[in-house]
C-alpha cells in the first residue's frame, strides 16, 4: 500500500500535461492499436448497433437536467420496496417520491432520496462512458464537451459531499462521499479518470484544474484512507492508479 500511495502522490502532484496520447505513441488508457480496433469495430455489423446504443444513452440522458447532484448519494439496495423487495421506479421528476409497481405505493424518506441520487450518479457515469467511446470512434469534440461539462460540475459539488457509510459502524472502514461505500466511489472515479484523460486536451484549463483538484484529488485522499483486504482493495487501487 505504501507503493500505491507513493504512485498516487506522484500522479497528483506531477506537472505532466498529457494530450490525447501519452507521449507520441499511446493514450494513457488506450493504445493506438486499441483505438484502431475500436474504430474498425464500430463499422461492423455488430459494432454498428453498439455504437447506436451509445448514442441513445447520450440522447436519453440529455433530455433531463445535466447538473450533478448537489448532495451525496446513498445505498443502492435501499431503493427497494419494503413490502415486495422489488426495485423502486426511478423517476426524474420525483426525487422525493419513489414508486413500487407491485403495490402501487410511493415511498418517501431520506434513505430512498439518497438511493435515488445513487442511481443518478450511476446514470451519469454511464453517460460519461458512452461519450468517451463515441469520442474515440468519431473524434467529434462535442462528446469531449459533454464529459468536460459534467466532470466540471461534479468538481463544484464534490468537496461539499459529506463522508458517510451505510452503517455508522462502517464509517472509518468503508465510507464514501459521492456514494455510501468507497467501493462505488472507486469504480466511478476509475471510469471518470479514463474519460478525463481521453479528452483532456480539449478541456479548458480552468476546468481541468477544478476537476483535478476538487474532484480527483480529494477522492484519492478519501480512498487512500480505506484499507481493505478483499476485492474492494483491488478497486481502490484501480481508482488510485
Amino acid at each position: 500500500m505504501k507503493k500505491v500511495a507513493l504512485l498516487v502522490s506522484l500522479l497528483l502532484t506531477s506537472a505532466w500535461a498529457p494530450s490525447l496520447y501519452a507521449g507520441a505513441k499511446d493514450y494513457w488508457f488506450f493504445s493506438k492499436e486499441d483505438i484502431r480496433v475500436i474504430r474498425l469495430a464500430a463499422t461492423t455489423e455488430w459494432g454498428g448497433p453498439i455504437t447506436n446504443d451509445l448514442k441513445r444513452t447520450i440522447s436519453k440522458r440529455r433530455k433531463n437536467p445535466l447538473e450533478a447532484p448537489a448532495s451525496e448519494g446513498g445505498y443502492k439496495h435501499h431503493y427497494f420496496c419494503p413490502v415486495h423487495d422489488t426495485e423502486l421506479t426511478f423517476d426524474w421528476d420525483r426525487p422525493h417520491e419513489h414508486y413500487c409497481r407491485q403495490c402501487g405505493e410511493y415511498y418517501t424518506g431520506e434513505k430512498y432520496d439518497m438511493a435515488w441520487i445513487d442511481n443518478l450518479h450511476k446514470i451519469n457515469i454511464s453517460y460519461i462512458n458512452a461519450c468517451t467511446f463515441l469520442y474515440i470512434i468519431t473524434s467529434e469534440p462535442e462528446y469531449a464537451g459533454y464529459i468536460s461539462d459534467m466532470l466540471y460540475d461534479y468538481s463544484l459539488h464534490y468537496p461539499d459531499y459529506k463522508e458517510h457509510a451505510v452503517r455508522a459502524s462502517a464509517y472509518d472502514e468503508s465510507a464514501g462521499k459521492m456514494f455510501s461505500q468507497s467501493l462505488d466511489e472507486s469504480t466511478w472515479m476509475a471510469d471518470a479518470a479514463r474519460a478525463f484523460v481521453t479528452v483532456r486536451r480539449l478541456i479548458p484549463k480552468n476546468q481541468q484544474q477544478s476537476i483535478q483538484t476538487r474532484l480527483f484529488a480529494p477522492a484519492a485522499e478519501l480512498i487512500k484512507r480505506k484499507q481493505k483486504t478483499n476485492n474492494w482493495q483491488t478497486w481502490h487501487n484501480c481508482a488510485l492508479a
